[in-house]
């Protein structure tokens, strides 16, 4: 936008220069030929439109601009336009043009050919005086009063102030009605519009109204929801509460009673004589109780400390079968590892039902295989140890 602007300025200030100026800016344009003396305004125009074209324009930019860059301004701070002559604007214009202020310029513009419409509307109501004139004095000539040529020509001179102030007054209407057409709508559409904006509103207001009562209806029935789950957890948890109170009391009582039955088998009978009991089967006697108890349910033990002690455990339990999660496995820790929960199997050799119980070392588990083992239904129980004291005295 702003280099079109700058086209037709240059445009303007080529056609509007005096012709001494003119060709000596041809001269100094090599490509414009030879310059001849006189130049009429056809032959300025030639010049003109190969000076515009797309190859020569910007070198006859720079020389314009080198032509006229010495001018000095001759509009002042709080200077009127109305105050200035034509030369002084077209000056400015010169000024303005060579220090690229594009749009300064193109109003000057405006006011100067302004300027030269209103000359030209005077020179052709002074002509139309001139002719009235000379009608007026053919009038005289036939004995007319002086007083009516007199009226004539005060009333011409009036009538011409009055048409160039009307010509202003028409051009600046002209501007208004191309404005108002494209923005005026029928009166009758405004009303239609109007009357539209007025239904959609109220539209609008009923929709509104009806979405914060669902809205409403809707929270309170999410409280309420809310309310009943919550009772519903505090209850599911007081129950698993118990219940593993309970589990808990079961599997005391069932270690007092495997103890019970422990001694029961290793004690000797009172109808038999007491019989010396070589080194062997004393330590064999002695140990009969741990022998028992670590070896009496095969189970799967999913993660271990990370400085387990494999061969003591594998003593303590040898039924055990020792498995790692691959992302917290090392080489020291002398077990198993696995990448995912359903290759376990595989690892193992064994299918979920060989073991008795699973149990799980959640401090080195991710919560998706413990989730994954906790809801399984080949294994037939799964038991939780949080650290490793628990781990070494889990109960089988």
């Amino acid at each position: 936008m702003y280099i079109l602007e700058e086209q037709k300025l240059t445009k303007w200030i080529l056609e509007h220069i005096p012709t001494k100026i003119f060709m000596k800016i041809i001269q100094l344009y090599k490509k414009a030929g030879p310059v001849p003396h006189k130049m009429n305004n056809l032959t300025r125009r030639v010049y003109i439109t190969r000076m515009m074209n797309s190859k020569n324009y910007h070198q006859v930019h720079r020389l314009l601009v080198k032509v006229f860059q010495e001018d000095e301004p001759t509009i002042k701070d709080g200077q009127q336009l109305s105050d200035l002559s034509n030369e002084d604007i077209f000056n400015q214009i010169l000024s303005d043009f060579s220090q690229e202020k594009v749009d300064k310029a193109t109003l000057l513009i405006e006011e100067f050919e302004k300027r030269k419409q209103v000359e030209k509307n005077t020179k052709s109501n002074d002509r139309i005086i001139k002719l009235n004139k000379q009608r007026e004095d053919r009038v005289s000539k036939n004995k007319k009063p002086v007083e009516e040529r007199e009226n004539t020509l005060i009333q011409n001179e009036a009538l011409r102030k009055q048409n160039a102030k009307l010509s202003d007054q028409v051009t600046s209407l002209k501007k208004q009605l191309e404005v108002k057409k494209k923005q005026k709508k029928p009166k009758k559409q405004d009303q239609n519009n109007e009357n539209e904006i007025a239904k959609l509103k109220e539209e609008l207001t009923k929709v509104r109204s009806t979405n914060e009562d669902k809205m409403k209806k809707k929270q309170e029935g999410n409280d309420k929801y809310y309310e009943k789950l919550t009772k519903r957890i505090n209850k599911l948890i007081s129950d698993n509460k118990k219940f593993q109170d309970k589990v808990a009391n079961l599997e005391s009582h069932n270690d007092q009673l495997v103890d019970e039955i422990t001694k029961l088998k290793t004690s000797v009978p009172l109808s038999h004589p007491k019989k010396k009991e070589s080194e062997s089967e004393a330590t064999s006697t002695v140990s009969s109780k741990e022998n028992v108890a670590r070896s009496r349910h095969p189970f799967l033990q999913i993660g271990a400390p990370e400085t387990i002690n494999t061969a003591k455990f594998k003593a303590q339990y040898p039924q055990a079968d020792i498995l790692i999660p691959a992302i917290f496995y090392k080489p020291e820790m002398q077990a198993k590892k696995y990448n995912s929960v359903n290759e376990i199997p595989l690892v193992t050799g064994h299918e979920w039902q060989f073991y008795d119980y699973v149990s799980l070392y959640t401090e080195i588990l991710t919560a998706g295989d413990r989730y994954a083992l906790k809801n399984n239904p080949d294994i037939e129980s799964v038991i939780e140890i949080k650290n490793k004291e628990d781990f070494w005295r889990q109960k089988i």
